[in-house]
């Protein structure tokens, strides 16, 4: 049933729609599960991930490339990699639930730090990574980086090819 879900997600994701999942809340103590169950404090909180706009993207792939992993599979490299990036991936989870200019709460951070499995962090990062539509901006900078190339030539009338036709040398 997860893995609908998750397939689920990462298409949605892939179409530029919003997903949306909740985060269970357990109780801290004795007087929180008394408000949680008269229903003062929620059990649960429903988040969004809507799609990226470009600033949240610039954010996140900065956080990831941040992100340190050996690239050893054996169980103290991945205790190193969780200690090292496993606030920087609440952060990043935490941009694409605000997807606004500003940073979002550490209050949200911590609560995506101490509610989330490791499974569900696995799926939200993957969904997340996915609305990044990085294929999409790359080429965006190409088709830019074509552009500018032809603007250069059309500018630069000294470094045309006499057979080039509209090119001053050609008389």
């Amino acid at each position: 049933m997860e893995k609908i879900n998750v397939l689920q997600g990462v298409s949605d994701a892939v179409t530029q729609e919003t997903f949306y999942f909740e985060i269970t809340i357990p109780p801290t103590d004795r007087l929180h599960a008394l408000l949680q169950r008269w229903k003062i404090k929620p059990e649960k909180r429903t988040f969004k991930i809507a799609p990226l706009t470009l600033g949240s993207a610039m954010r996140i792939s900065k956080l990831m490339i941040d992100v340190e992993f050996k690239g050893s599979v054996d169980i103290s490299s991945m205790t190193e990699a969780l200690h090292a990036s496993g606030d920087k991936m609440a952060q990043v989870i935490g941009i694409a639930i605000k997807n606004r200019k500003a940073e979002p709460s550490q209050a949200l951070v911590d609560l995506l730090k101490w509610n989330l499995s490791a499974a569900e962090l696995k799926t939200l990062t993957s969904i997340v990574i996915k609305s990044l539509n990085i294929e999409s901006f790359l080429t965006t900078i190409i088709l830019m980086k074509g552009v500018n190339v032809l603007e250069l030539k059309a500018t630069k009338p000294d470094e045309m090819s006499p057979s080039v036709p509209g090119s001053i040398l050609e008389e």
